[in-house]
């Protein structure tokens, strides 16, 4: 029972969901005696995994578990390993305890003087590991166990310290548990010099012991038992030992764990197995069935409802493995095989699996040793029987340099295959059995496919290596082929006597039979005793029982074997059992009057009609039909049509198969057509119209003409053909229609459209567009497909037009949103109708003057230039006309734009470009040039981030002199109402700036924050990771000499210790920041407007020199004329940049280049945004240190009149500092 946890694999617990002995009590207790249940009942007991799977006891050693540090009061810290001076020293603190009955005999004085306790209150464990290795301790418990110990129920409590010393052993009150909720202790034996004291357990017929081993000092040893197992342990022989006792405790009153009853299973199996002996033993008592047959048995077997044998499929075999190579005979390997289904094996060796019980290991010893005890109470025999699989794939492999080993890469899964094998049965003593294998001469062996994938996962056993040669493409690759051998062991067990194979064992089994049967039909003496065994065992598949036997019965001329073969037969599908042609030869071999009780009972209970008609047929259609079988297959017919039900598209061949074997078109009129129209669905009638017509087998007459008239006129009146979800079928419909030449029928459909338009005018556009329109653009395509001529199409087509255009009006008064979708349908229909030139007239007379939104307008241009080709082939207008009406569309859709982006504006440009229509672009360019000159929030967004993409388009289509007047226009208002003149700080403000010379301190921080404020650059500065101590005084001295100019926040970066600070300016210092960001924007458009100043001045023309020189920086052009040039009016001694020279000590550049600022024209969103949220208002532009207007006595303002209106300039500042607050 030892084990290493730490260099053993811990058990884990097989997944499925495997019935356990719990779950059988559940069921029933008569039904362990029910012969029905043998198998079931034999699986569930064996495939127990609490019964089979876990322990009542465990035992476990740790060499690398911690120490715990015991603590113990007024003691100190218990040294381990334990030494005998320490041990003695720990006995004056310890409880000694007195003897105890149980535990009396010849050491009695030893154990009462020898054995000290420690309560749990009196210790403790410092080392918090030992907590952890108590949870590990457990899990391998629970493992053992077969005990979730996850489960909230189940808690592990320490119970004592005990200290033993020479003669002593654990008392038994401690061994064993007086509380129903303890269920399970655990020992646990820390590292000490002593020997002896071995634990040994005894669990209804199996026993084990616990010993600590010969190295106490180095490991720690643990054993569990549940309470309800019986202890004995031996006395310490020399040393002491140090033994923690732990409780396992269930929280519950019920469904407590508790260890494994054999003897219930015992018990249970006895009982199994005496029920299989009670049948075997039970007289025949032939049964009579239902059509008064009885099966065909020999009077001399017994009826068996059990079987001959159950097979059971063991999980805990050893597997060994031996790799061998064609090259090197000797070449052995522990590497595990990998790839596909080649699972591996972990051990080498060469020998093969055992071959009887002495092999068995674990659950299977205990399954073997239960199983034979019942088995030979009640009469019945074990064996075993090896199942093999010879794998063979192709692989490619490369052989590791300086090695034997073979290191496969690559699997061919399309070159393998498998051979199976089963060896004859065996005693559990390994000795063969002879007399239990049969019909081996005519049947190879083979193994059953339920246990194949079982014996998949499992190890291989040997593997050989052949065929190896050198790749094609790799140099250091091999290709070849490997054999891998998987063996799997089963335990048989079957009657005393019985003479049943294995081979048929279970439903794989039955179904191999009956291949066997079919295969051997040529040997009716050697094979009758199969037939009658499928027939006893059919119920694993009665379908096929009666389909090998019916072949049988043929092969044989049995009627008896016919009559059990059709008995079997039963179900909705009953025709489809029994294969045709083996019904017409049993017509051929015993008559039509023998078979017909059968034939008559399958044509009753099948429930498929065209089935039925498709056997009448076969039936009538053989060759040697006499007028008896005729006769018998109309009258047949006639019944079957009167039970028709539920038709299906698949069925229709059927019934005008049986309707050209009788009258044709006159049989489907008299007895058919009637069932099949109230039976079948509006689809299927629909499809048996159309088969019925496209039939060459039926002539073209009236009557065909009538029938399929009143088949399509009856699915109609069935068939909802007014919705949009119903168009596919109502095309079909239309289809057909048309095809048959039904034309009153057609007039129906276009009818119950009109009644079914929505009253609502929006809903009644878009029913039109999506339903009445395609299917008249449907109907008059098929037309011409077929030269029909449509008389009633026009009034249908005016209601259309007349209902989608007021659609179109509707979405006049939507300027956003996506274009009609319909729009193509409505032109595709005008083409199609029989005179589209007048069609398209009077559609685009009533468009010509309706108020149309934008993207419906741009949609109809669209789809006027897209069917250009159309229109002129069909001679509805020719190409001027079509040009003038796209150019009428264009420029209504120019106007009618709202342009209020930069991709709109480019986006109609474009479009104007790709439709050849100049004149649309030539409104758009005249809408941007009178934009509202105060509308500057468009002027600076849209028009004038749209001036470079503009410029690129003009270039593309050489237009560059249509839009000059354009560009100056747009530069022009952006410079005086967007840009405006650069503005001047307060003198307040200023005075603060100048005050910031006090600021003495030269820190880095302080130095970065100083050049910050006195630059125009930015706006924010981010100090990062200075830490508290640096935070607090930046913040300090900002709030001493710049309270006015800067604000702080604190930043953390990388956690709560990495402290930062963010320093932004007041909104008095932002004016010349936002001017700045403006006039950078402006640079950079202007200068993606030209490459040069004279291509700019030739396209700003008499602006270029006010705007020029200020934003770029450029020198002026002296124009032909013009004596002198004017400069920018700019005040430099007022200007921002001058604040340098308020600045009185010199900065280090290298403290410079350590800041680490944001840069605002990176990061700042566009502006302005919104005229109406402004909040800033400037006389003089100027601002004092509260961000109001500084007037002539400079802080007092409360006084002041109220402010004028503002200028355009100063709409420009107000809108970028709302849009940085914003920001």
């Amino acid at each position: 029972m030892e084990s290493d946890a730490d260099d053993s694999e811990k058990y884990a617990p097989e997944s499925g969901s495997e019935i356990s002995i719990e779950d059988a009590d559940e069921v029933e207790d008569r039904s362990w005696d029910d012969p029905e249940l043998v198998r079931e009942n034999l699986e569930l007991i064996l495939g127990s995994k609490h019964t089979f799977q876990s322990q009542a006891y465990s035992s476990h050693r740790y060499n690398k578990a911690p120490n715990p540090v015991l603590t113990v009061s007024e003691f100190g810290i218990v040294t381990l390993p334990l030494i005998s001076k320490t041990a003695e020293d720990l006995k004056n603190y310890c409880i000694q305890l007195s003897m105890e009955p149980q535990d009396a005999g010849a050491d009695a004085a030893a154990s009462s003087t020898c054995v000290w306790e420690l309560p749990p209150e009196s210790f403790t464990s410092l080392n918090y590991a030992w907590n952890s290795f108590m949870q590990d301790v457990c899990t391998d418990v629970g493992s053992a166990f077969c005990v979730d110990m996850d489960d909230g129920r189940i808690t592990c409590e320490s119970e004592t310290l005990l200290l033993l010393g020479p003669g002593a052993r654990i008392p038994h009150s401690r061994m064993v548990s007086h509380e129903d909720q303890v269920f399970a202790k655990i020992m646990v034996s820390l590292p000490s010099e002593f020997s002896g004291g071995s634990i040994h357990f005894r669990h209804e017929g199996e026993s084990a012991h616990h010993e600590s081993g010969p190295h106490n000092l180095l490991f720690t040893s643990v054993a569990a038992w549940y309470t309800a197992v019986h202890c004995d342990n031996n006395p310490i022989t020399e040393g002491n030992r140090l033994v923690m006792l732990y409780n396992l405790r269930w929280a519950s009153d019920a469904g407590c764990p508790h260890p494994p009853r054999y003897d219930l299973a015992l018990s249970r199996l006895e009982r199994i197995l005496q029920a299989w002996k009670l049948d075997c033993e039970r007289p025949q008592t032939p049964e009579v069935r239902a059509d008064g047959t009885l099966p065909l048995r020999d009077s001399s077997r017994q009826r068996y409802k059990t079987p001959e044998q159950i097979m059971y499929l063991l999980k805990e075999q050893p597997m060994h493995h031996v790799r061998e190579s064609d090259t090197d005979d000797s070449d052995e390997s522990d590497t595990e095989g990998d790839g596909g289904k080649a699972t591996s094996g972990a051990n080498s060796g060469s020998e093969q699996s055992g071959k009887g019980a002495s092999s068995l290991r674990g659950g299977d010893a205990r399954r073997f040793r239960l199983l034979r005890r019942a088995a030979d109470q009640q009469g019945f025999s074990l064996g075993f029987a090896d199942a093999s699989i010879q794998w063979l794939s192709a692989v490619t492999f490369t052989r590791i340099p300086g090695q034997d080993e073979i290191l496969p890469l690559e699997w061919d899964d399309h070159k393998n295959e498998e051979t199976r094998s089963m060896g004859p049965l065996r005693t559990a003593e390994g000795k063969l059995i002879q007399d239990d294998v049969s019909h081996d001469r005519y049947y190879g062996d083979s193994i059953p496919e339920d246990f194949m994938g079982e014996i998949f996962k499992g190890r291989w056993q040997s593997e050989y290596w052949h065929s190896d040669i050198e790749h094609p493409n790799e140099r250091y690759l091999r290709y070849g082929y490997v054999t891998r051998d998987f063996t799997g062991q089963l335990l048989v067990v079957w009657p005393r006597g019985s003479s049943r194979i294995m081979r048929y064992q279970a439903h794989d089994g039955f179904m191999r039979a009956c291949s066997d049967l079919e295969g051997h039909l040529h040997e009716p003496a050697e094979t009758m005793s199969l037939a009658r065994f499928i027939l006893e065992h059919s119920d694993h598949s009665e379908s096929r029982a009666a389909k090998a036997c019916a072949k049988a019965a043929c092969a044989w001329e049995n009627l008896e074997l016919w009559d059990s073969a059709t008995a079997l037969c039963a179900g909705n599908n009953i025709l489809a059992i029994i294969p045709y042609d083996v019904m017409l030869k049993a017509v051929t071999c015993f008559g039509l009057d023998a078979v017909r009780p059968s034939f008559e009972r399958f044509i009753r209970e099948d429930s498929s009609t065209p089935r039925k008609l498709r056997f009448i047929s076969t039936i009538r259609a053989s060759g040697d039909a006499s007028d008896n079988v005729k006769r018998w297959a109309a009258n047949q017919v006639l019944d079957s049509l009167k039970s028709l039900q539920n038709l299906q598209r698949d069925d229709i061949p059927a019934l005008l198969d049986t309707a050209v074997e009788s009258d044709g078109v006159e049989f489907i009129r008299a007895s058919m057509l009637e069932h099949v129209c109230v039976v079948a669905k509006p689809e299927t009638l629909l499809d048996f119209s159309v088969a019925l017509f496209d039939d060459p087998r039926f002539p073209v007459s009236d009557t065909k003409h009538a029938v399929v008239h009143d088949a399509l006129s009856v699915a109609m009146s069935q068939a909802s053909l007014v919705s949009k979800r119903d168009l596919r079928l109502a095309k079909r419909f239309i289809t057909a229609i048309l095809n048959a030449s039904c034309f009153d029928l057609l007039s129906r459909v276009f009818n119950n459209l009109e009644h079914h338009i929505p009253s609502d005018g929006n809903n009644a556009g878009e029913y039109a567009a999506t339903v009445m329109l395609p299917l008249l653009g449907h109907s008059l395509e098929h037309a011409k497909s077929i030269d029909a001529t449509l008389a009633t199409h026009k009034s249908s087509l005016d209601t259309s037009m007349r209902l989608y255009l007021d659609r179109l009006h509707d979405r006049a008064n939507t300027p956003r949103g996506e274009p009609d979708e319909y729009i193509g349908i409505v032109l595709d229909t005008v083409l199609l109708s029989p005179d589209p030139g007048g069609e398209f007239a009077r559609v685009f007379d009533l468009l010509k003057d309706a108020p149309l939104s934008a993207v419906d307008l741009r949609a109809l241009a669209n789809a006027v230039h897209g069917r250009r080709e159309g229109l002129v082939s069909h001679m509805v207008l020719d190409t001027d006309s079509l040009t003038d009406i796209a150019l009428s569309l264009g420029q209504r859709y120019a106007l009618a734009l709202a342009l209020d982006s930069p991709g709109e504006i480019m986006s109609v440009l474009n479009w104007s470009d790709a439709l050849g229509l100049p004149s649309v672009a030539d409104i758009v360019l005249q809408r941007l040039r009178s934009v509202d000159f105060g509308n500057v929030t468009y002027i600076s967004t849209i028009l004038f981030v749209v001036l470079p993409k503009l410029k690129v388009w003009a270039v593309h289509n050489d237009r560059l002199a249509d839009i000059r007047s354009t560009v100056q226009s747009v530069v022009s208002v952006w410079f005086e109402a967007a840009l405006g003149p650069e503005p001047v700080l307060a003198p307040a403000v200023t005075q603060a700036l100048a005050r910031l010379t006090s600021w003495t301190c030269d820190c880095a921080q302080c130095t970065q924050v100083r050049n910050f404020l006195r630059r125009t650059g930015n706006h924010e500065l981010v100090l990062e990771s200075i830490g508290a101590v640096r935070r607090r005084h930046v913040e300090a001295e900002i709030a001493t000499h710049a309270s006015t100019l800067a604000t702080k926040e604190i930043i953390y970066q990388h956690g709560p210790f990495m402290q930062g600070c963010r320093v932004s300016k007041t909104r008095p210092l932002l004016p010349p920041v936002l001017w700045r960001r403006e006039k950078e924007r402006g640079k950079e458009i202007l200068s993606g407007l030209a490459s040069g100043a004279e291509e700019l001045s030739d396209m700003l023309g008499e602006a270029y020199n006010s705007i020029a020189p200020l934003v770029l920086s450029w020198a002026p052009i002296v124009l032909a004329g013009d004596t002198q040039v004017k400069e920018p009016d700019v005040d430099p001694a007022a200007s921002i940049n001058q604040l340098a020279s308020l600045e009185h000590e010199e900065e280090p550049s290298a403290i410079l280049d350590s800041v680490k600022t944001e840069d605002y024209a990176e990061g700042l969103p566009s502006y302005p945004i919104n005229e109406a949220s402004s909040r800033v208002v400037k006389r003089e532009r100027t601002l004092d240190l509260e961000g109001r207007p500084s007037g002539s006595t400079g802080t007092d303002i409360e006084d002041e009149d109220p402010p004028p209106k503002r200028t355009k300039a100063e709409y420009s500042d107000s809108l970028m500092w709302d849009s940085l607050q914003k920001w």
